[in-house]
Order: C-alpha cells, then structure tokens, then sequence
C-alpha cells in the first residue's frame, strides 16, 4: 500500500516539477521578448532621417498580373511625382484580364518616359522583375507593386536615401482600409513593417518588402538577382536584401519618412488572407539566416508563452498577480512601440480597442499559421502553388 502511494506522490511531483519548469522557461522568454521589443523601439526612434545629393538617373519597376481594377490609379499616382530623371517599366506577367489595355489608356498622357514589357518566355514575379530590371536605364531600381499607391514625394525621397556607399533601401508600406478585419490587418503590419526597420538598423536585416525597395542595378548583379529562391514564388524582397547585405554589410538603409510610404489596400476576405498568409510563409523555410530564425523562434515562442498566461489565469498555475503584470507589461510596451511606428509613418495615432482585439488574438493566429503554412496548396493571381 505504501509503496503504491510513494509512486503516486512521485509521480505527481515530477509532473508539478515539470510544469514548474515548463512555465518557467517559457516566462523567461517572455522576458527576453520584452527586452527585444524594448531594444527594437529604441532603434527605431534611431533611424535618421536621410538626403543626400544623389542624383542618379532611376528606373521603377512594376511587375503586373490581372491588376486592370489597380493600374489606372497607379499610374496617376507616378504622374504625380515631383522627381524628373526616372523612367518607368511595367512588366506584364501573363495576364488574364483587361491590364494591358488599361495601362496602355492610363499612359496616353502622361510625361515620364516609360516601357511596357510582355513576358513570354517565363512566368512569376520574380521573373517579371528580373526581365524589367535587366532592361532598366537606371542605376537605382526601384520596385513597387500594381496595386499600391506612393506620395508625390516618393521617388524624390527614395533616391536621396543613396550615399556612395549605400546598395539598398528598405521602405515602409502601410496598409489601408475601414473595416475591422483591414485595420486589425495594419497593426499586424506595422509589426512587421518597424521589426524590419530596426533590424536593419542594428545591421541585422531579417525582412523588407518587395512594394517599396530599392537597389543599386550594380548590386543586384554582383549578387546574382535572384538565382536561388526559385523554388518559392514569393521572397523577392528578402532574399536580395540578405545578399545585398552579405556582399555589402554596410550598405543597406531603411527611410522612415512619411513621404516614403507607400500604401495598398487590406484583403478583404478570409479566404485571400489566408492565402496570402500562406504565400508569404513559402519563403521563410528557404535560405533564412540565423538573425531571421532567431527572432521567429523567440516570437513564436512568445505566443506559445502567452498562451500558457491564459491557462494560468483560469487553472491557478502563476499567481495571479504576476500573469496580470506579465500580460500588461506586454501590452504596453507592444502599444508604445507600434504607437510610435503609427505616428511616424501615418500621422495618425492606434485605436487602443483594435489593439487589444489584436493583442487577445495574436497568439491563436500566429500560430495557426505556423501550422497550416506547412501543408496544402494556395492560390495567388489565378495560380496555384
């Protein structure tokens, strides 16, 4: 009888111990997340701004596929640009629908030079880029996509980013649009948006995006373009930017202006975000640095920590004081550091209710996706992946 009952208390005791442990270990990643976004909001408040007298001759790239409801708008907003010496490129990729047709109106009367490329010989995005920029005048490439929107500013502002020794600048995209689901979208993004920022600002780049990047065209080619990462339709932007740094060191920017900022309009529906969500996940399993893996293991791990709060608070595993003070110190320092990324790029404060909407949900979404990015296919321009 006792020897039975000695093997209980035991064994209840390792599982105490091991949850213990478990509980411990992962408040002590939580900690070093609050010190990593700590330390992610000083860089950001860090970063310059930049001009310098750069006046290279720039070439902006816009690979198009089935973006005939976007391209008019587009083209308007480069008519609207106040910088003179850059040519346009428009990439077709095979499109299905009216875009050509719709560019080809959109350009009759505009006054920057530019070229409307077919690709016939291959399909992609980063196809459609590598054929643009192989045929691009300027020095400077600077990319963007269909469906997004630039200040009059932008290509003024993007150019003097460029000292001599500068190869890439990374620029900030903002997400738009007026319901809930879209603007719990653009915290989320902002996330990314000033995480990237800052992390190449510590010399550490992990991500850029591809609607807003420039390069030198020399840079590109010493590098290779984008041989290597052909195995996912996605990751243009990333997979330059960790070469361009791994050949240039010193040599990659971010612009935080708000006259750089580049805008696109939020998905609408679940089905195209989970899609997107998929897509953009394709690239992380290829060719990541340990900078990239790092910081998604420790954010990974952070959702998996708060998670882990949650239960505490329902079957007493912490005390209660320390799950409300961990669980809040999070909250604040998350809100203060997105707040500022707001009010630099948008001028406009976060509505503190979608942020805690964000904050509760986050964890379930991140690591939904964490699971699902791995199996099955997804759709993307009328393509399946």
């Amino acid at each position: 009888m006792y020897k039975y009952r000695f093997f209980d208390i035991f064994g209840f005791t390792q599982k105490v111990f091991v949850l213990t442990a478990t509980l411990l270990i992962l408040l002590l990643v939580y900690t070093a997340y609050l010190i990593f976004l700590v330390w992610l909001n000083i860089r950001w408040r860090l970063i310059k701004p930049q001009n310098f007298q750069c006046h290279e001759q720039l070439t902006v790239v816009v690979p198009f596929r089935n973006e005939q409801e976007n391209l008019a708008d587009l083209v308007a907003a480069l008519s609207r640009q106040t910088a003179s010496n850059f040519e346009v490129i428009f990439v077709n990729d095979n499109s299905t629908d009216n875009s050509l047709k719709v560019l080809e109106n959109a350009l009759l009367t505009v006054s920057f030079p530019f070229k409307i490329l077919n690709l016939t010989t291959a399909t992609g995005k980063k196809a459609a880029l590598a054929f643009g920029i192989e045929r691009a005048q300027g020095e400077i490439i600077l990319t963007t996509d269909a469906d997004c929107l630039a200040k009059p500013e932008w290509v003024s502002i993007i150019r003097a980013s460029f000292a001599d020794e500068t190869q890439l600048v990374s620029g900030p995209v903002v997400l738009s649009g007026t319901s809930a689901f879209q603007q719990l979208q653009q915290i989320e993004f902002l996330s990314l948006i000033g995480t990237g920022a800052a992390m190449i600002a510590m010399g550490k780049p992990t991500m850029a995006n591809g609607a807003n990047l420039a390069f030198r065209k020399s840079a590109y080619v010493k590098v290779g373009g984008y041989t290597g990462s052909e195995a996912t339709p996605s990751g243009d932007d990333e997979f330059l930017l960790h070469k361009i740094h791994k050949a240039y060191p010193n040599g990659v920017r971010f612009n935080k202006s708000q006259k750089a900022v580049v805008t696109t309009v939020a998905v609408s529906d679940w089905e195209t975000f989970k899609n997107q969500r998929k897509r953009w996940a394709s690239k992380w399993r290829l060719g990541a640095r340990w900078s990239t893996m790092l910081t998604a293991i420790l954010v990974g791990l952070t959702q998996v920590a708060q998670l882990a709060i949650y239960l505490s608070l329902v079957f007493g595993w912490l005390p209660l004081q320390l799950s409300v003070v961990v669980l809040a110190l999070k909250v604040l320092i998350e809100f203060v550091f997105l707040q500022r990324i707001s009010q630099d790029l948008t001028g406009k404060g976060l509505s503190l209710w979608r942020f805690m909407i964000s904050f509760i949900f986050y964890p379930f979404y991140a690591l939904y996706f964490a699971l699902v990015a791995n199996f099955g296919n997804y759709q993307w321009k009328g393509r399946t992946f």
